[in-house]
């Protein structure tokens, strides 16, 4: 099949024809992002393809063994373990068959990707960066964990985020993409053109619909999902029972725009969850202020 594109690019005097993500080798997407961000439907879109093979937070497991081992009971079956560099490898040997898509939470991350800049300037890795307004992804995140855990402000993810972004941006050799929840929720078709444009391939438009749970959609087997079943269905399980991209939940505001948090009925919560997402803020308006995103809302 390669061979014939490459005699058609010859014919057509060497017009680039985008090839299938199976005839890429050894390609490894991340779209990192903050949780609540919608960055489990992309995962949703990305296995409806067909050519990717899907990771769905697999820096998880390391992460939360690592930085936080008493946590793991809740999140993982009893005696699951692995290290970064046993989950990066498996990526590696996994896209030496198939190209790979790993969706990941930015906290997840951070400390690994800032040092593994081997990693990053690796020209078969490529960087998506997903976001969504603090406002939005703060009152999603409370309204599933229904706590105040001690790193909330790192938790929500645009600090982190910010830093690896930094570090992409420093050492990549690859082009950054942007991706707005918000352009995903309100325009899905056009900003996933634009996402596989920039990745360089297919757009395939049945890859916008896909089967939900209650159709056969296994998480463990198609997404590599290690965490147990409740903790999965506590954070994802919109983005499993849906069979495509949806509108994203709004917030109240007061006449002012600012978010009054008033969905947030523990008034002691609530003055935490507000400071946490004025902390966030600055980290995603320094985002927002980056000449990469300014372009990419250009063309979204």
């Amino acid at each position: 099949m390669s061979l014939i594109r490459w005699v058609l690019c010859l014919a057509l005097g060497c017009v680039w024809i985008k090839l299938p993500a199976e005839e890429l080798p050894e390609r490894i997407v991340f779209l990192i992002s903050p949780p609540r961000s919608m960055s489990a439907a992309c995962a949703r879109m990305m296995q409806a393809r067909g050519d990717f093979e899907v990771f769905h937070e697999p820096f998880h497991l390391p992460y939360v063994c690592q930085f936080h081992p008493h946590y793991a009971p809740y999140v993982f079956a009893p005696g699951t373990y692995a290290t970064y560099e046993e989950v990066k490898q498996t990526l590696f040997d996994t896209a030496q068959r198939k190209a790979v898509f790993v969706k990941e939470v930015s906290f997840d991350l951070e400390y690994y990707l800032l040092h593994d800049l081997e990693l990053v300037r690796d020209e078969r890795v490529h960087f998506v960066f997903l976001m969504r307004d603090p406002h939005s992804s703060v009152i999603s995140f409370y309204k599933k964990s229904q706590f105040c855990p001690a790193a909330l402000n790192y938790l929500i993810g645009y600090e982190p985020l910010y830093n690896i972004f930094q570090t992409v941006k420093k050492e990549s050799p690859n082009r950054i993409v942007f991706v707005s929840a918000e352009q995903l929720a309100e325009h899905p078709e056009d900003t996933v053109k634009k996402l596989c444009q920039e990745l360089d391939i297919p757009f395939l438009h049945h890859a916008l619909h896909w089967a939900s749970s209650d159709e056969g959609f296994d998480v463990h087997a198609e997404w590599h999902e290690m965490k147990i079943d409740q903790a999965v269905q506590q954070w994802h399980q919109d983005a499993l029972e849906s069979t495509g991209f949806k509108q994203l939940n709004r917030y109240a505001s007061d006449p002012d725009g600012s978010p009054t948090f008033e969905e947030i009925g523990n008034l002691e919560h609530r003055e935490i969850y507000r400071e946490c997402y004025l902390h966030n803020l600055k980290f995603y308006e320094l985002l927002q202020n980056d000449p990469i995103f300014q372009e990419f809302q250009g063309k979204q």
